[in-house]
């Protein structure tokens, strides 16, 4: 494995500055990175690829350990991930089913040494290749439960139901809160979304089709006053929660609490700023 010079990637919030550099194998591949100086790093993953065909197979480092991908036969696609840690009984493996003619994926099955198949989850699609259901099982979803999911001619999503049972044919009793209801104006913006029986939010979108208003108050959206801000570039500048800034290449630079802001804007808690700096 060779290394190279810091390629000028920083990461930085609020105190945390460090420099994050690449690792190159002998093929000149990516073979991980690494944050600090080479003889003192503080972190440190590592990337491999498939001796046969180079594809890419495997990472590891600290709170990674080591995770390696294999694939379906005579596929690109991804068809297990084997996990391996230290401190634990033993690996833990995903493995991942799909449809015979495409890349839609019917199943995710989990399982680890000491708990057998934990959680499983089982998809079926409608006639227009959009996902329609998904029944969870295994230990972790004991009785078993499923979702519903609804679309508009757009094929736009406008109904998330999730029921106790293991059959979308026959769904169980319905599970209210978990219930999400989706409508749209005729160019794709949500006029409104309900999250659980009765929870209903609201947008109001410009001629540019960004929210100005998003609130659980049915607005005016003619007379509203704007939730959400943004610069001439239609980068978000404010959203009521956070304030954004962005560089001359449109690029986020910082992510500020709205709380910090109003508390002392010209002296913020550099513990309430997530900077990320491109260079």
């Amino acid at each position: 494995m060779t290394t190279r010079p810091p390629d000028g990637k920083h990461l930085r919030y609020g105190p945390y500055n460090k420099t994050i550099s690449r690792k190159y194998d002998t093929l000149g591949r990516d073979g991980g990175f690494y944050i600090g100086p080479w003889e003192t790093r503080e972190y440190d993953v590592w990337y491999s690829y498939d001796q046969a065909d180079g594809r890419f197979n495997g990472v590891g480092g600290p709170g990674i350990n080591n995770l390696y991908y294999g694939r379906v036969v005579n596929s690109d696609l991804v068809g297990s991930r084997l996990y391996q840690w230290s401190g634990y009984s033993g690996p833990a493996m995903a493995t991942q089913t799909y449809e015979p003619n495409r890349d839609a994926v019917t199943g995710i099955h989990n399982w680890a040494t000491s708990l057998g198949y934990f959680s499983t989850y089982t998809y079926a699609y409608d006639e227009l290749g959009r996902r329609k259901s998904m029944v969870n099982g295994g230990s972790e979803f004991s009785p078993a439960e499923l979702n519903l999911w609804g679309y508009n001619p757009r094929s736009e999503l406008v109904s998330s139901y999730r029921h106790e049972g293991d059959n979308p044919e026959e769904p169980g009793d319905e599970i209210p809160a978990e219930r999400r209801l989706y409508n749209y104006d005729q160019i794709g913006n949500r006029n409104d979304s309900t999250e659980g029986a009765s929870t209903v939010s609201y947008y109001c979108p410009t001629d540019l089709n960004q929210y100005k208003y998003v609130g659980t108050t049915l607005p005016d959206c003619q007379t509203v006053t704007a939730t959400h801000q943004y610069d001439e570039d239609g980068n978000l500048t404010q959203d009521g929660a956070f304030s954004y800034t962005w560089d001359a290449e449109n690029r986020l630079k910082f992510v500020q609490t709205r709380v910090d802001l109003e508390q002392d804007p010209n002296n913020p808690d550099p513990d309430d700023i997530l900077s990320l700096i491109h260079i």
